[in-house]
């Protein structure tokens, strides 16, 4: 109990889950005393034999944390998990970058949609802002109107359950609005009625935050078949985020303005993307926006925006109470907002 404020609603479930399904089993009968690192290996070693390493370093840190409050509180001695290797072979996942041209793709597959022009602009605007902007999705999906600023946006909280907390990394951080995003979330912000500055830009069907059920059905139904229709396989959202990542490097950035602008530290983003960085040494730097022009000039996607000129910072140049729909997207006012406090 004294553990659990101090984590995230996330890590509480994933070890809740390690708990009940492998670590009560196993020791639910056992006294503390009788904890040793003999049963603990035995533990460990049955584990090994029907899940993955990955599975088996939770219930070992799980364990190792209920001994130590076994130690803490004076009903033991010393924590013998400690002692047992949780050195499992685990490699870090290859991450599979989604750059440009597969979210054109994406992009193009949902704004084609036999579904309303609003939901359809929708969903193609969070694919930009996941890709071009390198948002975690829960970052994403408790992003208000405000933090998008001229040139950058202000990522300072972000969706977990249904509530608004801090980003994973408890900091904030403003990332570059390249001009075709400002463009799209310009676009969107007409066709949501001009929406006040602390109004969720991709708010639930319910108008509030996204719940678990919320992502976990837009992951389904929307990021998926999408996926499947640009031809990427076995991607998952982050994937975006990691094209937004190779983006970063292929500009030309090093490894520190690289994590400033994912919001990671220097050595996380070594970690994570080594194999991205070796791929493309020596390739030339290119720009983040000549990147995302030449996909777009290569992909057919649908005209369903309002407006039609824009200078080349992406700022619409005709007045935007005078913009005008070019294909059936008039400029409405949801009959659900909600706003967000990141109080």
């Amino acid at each position: 109990e004294s553990v659990i404020p101090n984590l995230a609603t996330a890590t509480q479930k994933n070890y809740s889950g390690a708990y009940h399904r492998h670590v009560q089993p196993f020791f639910g009968q056992a006294k503390l005393a009788e904890i040793n690192v003999r049963r603990i290996n035995t533990f460990k070693n049955e584990l090994l034999d029907k899940v993955g390493p990955q599975t088996v370093h939770l219930a070992l840190t799980v364990l190792q944390s209920i001994l130590q409050r076994g130690v803490e509180w004076g009903y033991i001695e010393i924590n013998p998990a400690r002692s047992v290797s949780k050195r499992l072979g685990i490699t870090p996942k290859r991450i599979t970058p989604i750059g440009p041209v597969g979210i054109e793709a994406m992009r193009q597959f949902v704004l084609a949609r036999d579904r309303q022009p609003y939901d359809n602009l929708r969903d193609a605007t969070f694919f930009s802002v996941l890709g071009y902007a390198g948002l975690r999705p829960s970052e994403a999906l408790a992003l208000t109107w405000g933090k998008i600023g001229h040139n950058t946006i202000l990522i300072d909280c972000a969706a977990s359950f249904g509530m608004s907390k801090s980003t994973k990394t408890g900091r904030t951080r403003s990332v570059d609005l390249v001009k075709q995003l400002k463009k799209d979330l310009t676009e969107f912000r007409i066709v949501c009625g001009s929406p006040a500055d602390d109004e969720l830009i991709f708010p639930s069907g319910k108008g509030r935050l996204y719940t678990e059920d919320d992502y976990r059905n837009w992951r389904n139904r929307v990021f998926r078949p999408a996926a499947d229709a640009a031809g990427l396989l076995r991607v998952v959202p982050y994937g975006l985020r990691h094209g937004f990542v190779s983006l970063l490097i292929q500009s030309g950035l090093n490894v520190a303005e690289v994590a400033a602008q994912a919001g990671n530290s220097p050595d996380v983003t070594l970690k994570t993307c080594a194999h991205v960085i070796a791929e493309m040494k020596g390739m030339p730097p290119q720009p983040i926006e000549d990147s995302i022009e030449q996909a777009r000039l290569r992909s057919d996607v649908p005209d369903l925006y309002l407006c039609e000129d824009f200078d080349q910072t992406g700022n619409p140049q005709k007045p935007l109470g005078k913009a005008k729909p070019t294909c059936g997207l008039e400029p409405q006012t949801p009959s659900l907002r909600v706003k967000c406090s990141t109080n």
